[in-house]
């Protein structure tokens, strides 16, 4: 996040279809070019000719941003400016440490409106346009995590109870310091605890509740 007297800004896009994301780099809020996402809202759409011919005949969608102090732009707060609202546990922008029971707090958070003010602003490609934008466009990131429940897994594929499902949960290889390999495999998981200490810490920082540990 950049200082608010820097008047710089980034813009995060990302093609759901394909899965890459990209950032691009420190720009100016007031740049003409970026004036077409002004006083839009959350979900809204914009079409990419105002940007330039690179983004020819694209279309994104504004799914959210972040204002100078870090907070997320929240949805049904209709302003460009700061809100201070009282929010409670479980809200955007309020975690909740150090509260009461039941203690709501007043926060300062950015609306849904999109105005220069914000530093980041997350774009989805909706349509895509002529030209191919490099490292977004013209790459397919696969999808590593599939479903984690046997349910969902299920419904996906169409498989009846009698099917194995094994066969159709995604695994991937983590390798951690050449001796432990984490196996991440859907709902089907198993964690062994060791008397390291180094082993546990290794493993309180990958989720161990959906990992298969096997050493070499």
């Amino acid at each position: 996040v950049t200082h608010r007297t820097s008047g710089k800004g980034n813009v995060d896009a990302c093609i759901p279809v394909l899965g890459p994301h990209v950032g691009s780099d420190p720009c100016d809020c007031h740049h003409p070019q970026l004036r077409a996402f002004w006083d839009k809202r959350i979900s809204q759409e914009v079409s990419g000719d105002a940007l330039g011919e690179e983004f020819k005949g694209y279309v994104f969608k504004i799914t959210g941003g972040c204002g100078k102090q870090g907070f997320p732009m929240k949805q049904g707060v209709l302003t460009p400016g700061h809100v201070r609202l009282l929010l409670h546990r479980g809200t955007p922008c309020f975690c909740g440490y150090g509260r009461h029971n039941g203690e709501r707090r007043r926060k300062s958070v950015p609306g849904c409106i999109v105005s220069p003010d914000l530093s980041v602003l997350n774009l989805v490609i909706v349509k895509k346009g002529e030209n191919d934008l490099p490292g977004l466009t013209d790459v397919e990131k696969p999808r590593m995590r599939g479903p984690k429940r046997v349910s969902k897994i299920r419904k996906l594929f169409n498989l009846s109870k009698e099917d194995d499902v094994r066969n159709y949960v995604n695994t991937y290889l983590i390798p951690l310091r050449g001796l432990i390999y984490f196996f991440i495999w859907g709902t089907f998981a198993l964690v062994l605890f060791f008397s390291c200490p180094c082993i546990k810490k290794e493993l309180d920082i990958i989720s161990v509740s959906r990992v298969l540990l096997r050493v070499v």
